[in-house]
């Protein structure tokens, strides 16, 4: 017998005693009725007290047992109340995730979808049951997706798989979905849970940064110019077309090599002193390469880099793009070597021009010379032969008017020779007065007096002597005929040298009538000239030599007449070692100096 039916008879005992107790203390039954139940009362006090006596041990282990079985069902009570507190909290949670979750039957049938899932595959609560999902995936990708969750389900593994869903709005979206196994304690599978995510707008970026750097690529490709990409150790990450096949290779054999490696000694080391200094304040630098190829040819390449740097400003690739100035360079030497065939036939006609003048110079120490020799010629054929000291007078001279015409020889020479440009350190002062000394007899002819004005000191520049000197005799001459042209009562020419900060002055300034003012713009242009006889080439061959030196040739109106036309030129930078310079003939070989500027003052009318 059970312990709750032992204690049932005290239990209706109690609940006899307790009722009967509660009547008699009501004051609502009469005293008659009253006196009636007290037998039953004292009845159910003694079997109470009997059936203690007996049952006592048993009625309080029935009473634990009852609270027992009490706390257990309140325990239960808790605990459905708690998973439907959580259930619901998961039904929240899943309906607000910004993803989808889907559960399955462990067979790949679904079972619940969040609203997320409904969101991105158009599918309904019910269509997302079963196998319903089956429906929403893009024709071409259905079979393979199917496949591959039956696989994963029947290995009880993992899967994940990014396929194109249709929406039923008709919208083809790309979703990436995640489905884990859930195993019950004995290992056995129960469950998938998953979740889907909408990256279509990722998978479109992704295609369009794809064909972007695809685009990129064929554009760079399609290049001439050399571009590579190398780190800071030199291992080359990327090389266009045009690169490999400068280096006759493919791009799967230039990566990975040393980019320094084939760059010329030189400038490899120029690029690793620049890599360990650069900054991403300073991040590029460029130079020039001299590559000589398996056939003796040489290319040249102007090269420029770009320091590519992360967050931290730190190094860590070069871009470098080069092109090939080969052609360039040919075409400036080609170019050079016209100027200097242009440069020199204008020196001729201008030496033809002034022939006249130059022989009546010639004529007279080669008239002297005859003189002297006749007289030394007498004195020998007289038979005495005392006078020595005549003699000796008329050897000395002969030998300073042969000097005098060498000199003038020597000078027109050097004035009309073509040869290669060649560059020396030259004092500005010596350059104006050998000019001057070239066009004296045409200063004498015009009736023009030169005034040199030269500084007290070297003004020292890196310049082709002879063409500067064609400069300051065009300019001179010029002067002279404009002044001769006007009829001008003074007639005077000045040449001043000077320096103003980095730059050397020449300024030829005459007494003229002065440039027109309608030619003040194009009085350097070629062809034209403000005389008849004219061809307007001697102003734009000088522009052209000056520029050449990197210097600057223009003509100012000054106050009252005449006109003054300046060139300036760079001065030799004296920081730079070179030997020591004969003023004399302002003449030394010399490294590479900085250009500076030079200005002349001439007309030409």
């Amino acid at each position: 017998m059970s312990i709750a039916a032992e204690l049932l008879p005290a239990v209706v005992l109690e609940r006899t005693f307790v009722d009967v107790s509660m009547l008699l203390l009501s004051t609502e039954l009469p005293a008659a009725l009253k006196e009636a139940l007290l037998p039953s009362l004292l009845a159910a006090i003694v079997g109470l007290l009997v059936f203690s006596t007996l049952y006592a041990s048993k009625i309080v282990a029935g009473r634990r047992h009852v609270e027992e079985l009490q706390r257990a069902l309140r325990d239960k009570e808790k605990a459905v109340l708690a998973l439907e507190a959580s259930e619901e909290r998961f039904r929240t949670l899943c309906d607000h995730a910004p993803v989808g979750i889907f559960v399955d039957d462990g067979r790949g049938n679904g079972v619940y979808h969040n609203s997320k899932c409904g969101e991105i595959t158009g599918l309904s609560v019910e269509g997302g049951l079963g196998n319903g999902w089956h429906t929403a995936i893009h024709p071409d990708d259905r079979e393979r997706v199917v496949n591959r969750v039956l696989e994963a389900v029947s290995k009880g593994e993992a899967y994940q798989d990014c396929n194109r869903y249709v929406h039923s709005d008709g919208t083809v979206r790309w979703v990436e979905g995640i489905a884990v196994p859930v195993k019950a304690a004995d290992g056995e599978l129960v469950a998938y849970v998953g979740t889907l995510l909408d990256v279509t707008a990722q998978r479109k970026a992704a295609e369009a940064q794809q064909a972007s750097e695809s685009r990129y690529l064929a554009i760079v490709n399609e290049q001439s110019d050399l571009i590579v990409r190398w780190q800071t150790n030199g291992t080359l990450l990327f090389a266009n077309q045009a690169w490999c096949d400068f280096q006759g290779c493919s791009l799967d054999e230039a990566l990975g090599i040393d980019f320094l490696s084939v760059v010329p000694d030189q400038r490899r080391e120029e690029l690793r002193q620049w890599a360990s200094t650069v900054t991403a304040e300073q991040p590029v630098v460029s130079g020039e390469s001299t590559f000589v190829m398996a056939d003796g040819r040489r290319h040249f390449q102007l090269w420029t880099e770009h320091g590519i740097f992360d967050e931290q400003g730190r190094l860590i690739e070069i871009q470098s793009v080069g092109r090939d100035i080969t052609a360039e360079r040919e075409a400036e030497d080609q170019f050079r070597e016209q100027q200097s065939l242009l440069a020199h036939v204008s020196r001729l006609s201008t030496m033809g021009e002034l022939v006249a003048g130059i022989a009546h110079e010639v004529n007279q120490p080669l008239y002297s010379i005859k003189n002297c020799a006749q007289a030394l010629q007498n004195v020998l054929a007289d038979e005495n032969q005392s006078n020595r000291e005549l003699m000796v007078q008329c050897a000395d001279q002969i030998s300073d008017a042969s000097s005098r015409a060498g000199e003038m020889i020597r000078r027109m020479r050097s004035f009309v020779r073509h040869g290669e440009t060649e560059r020396e350190v030259c004092d500005l002062n010596l350059l104006v007065e050998e000019a001057v000394r070239l066009v004296e007899f045409e200063g004498r002819r015009h009736q023009a007096t030169v005034v040199v004005r030269p500084t007290n000191e070297c003004v020292l520049v890196r310049v082709d002597r002879v063409q500067i000197q064609q400069v300051l005799v065009n300019l001179l001459k010029n002067a002279f005929e404009s002044i001769a042209a006007a009829g001008c009562e003074i007639r005077e020419v000045e040449a001043c040298c000077s320096v103003a900060g980095s730059v050397g002055k020449i300024s030829i300034v005459d007494s003229g009538p002065g440039v027109p003012e309608e030619f003040i713009e194009t009085i350097f242009d070629a062809f034209v000239t403000t005389r008849k006889e004219g061809m307007g080439m001697g102003l734009a061959i000088s522009r052209t030599i000056v520029e050449g030196h990197y210097g600057r040739i223009r003509v100012e109106q000054p106050q009252g007449s005449g006109a003054a036309f300046l060139v300036e030129l760079p001065l030799h930078d004296p920081a730079q070692s070179f030997a020591s310079i004969d003023v004399t003939s302002a003449v030394d070989p010399v490294s590479d100096v900085t250009v500076n500027a030079v200005n002349v003052v001439a007309q030409e009318a």
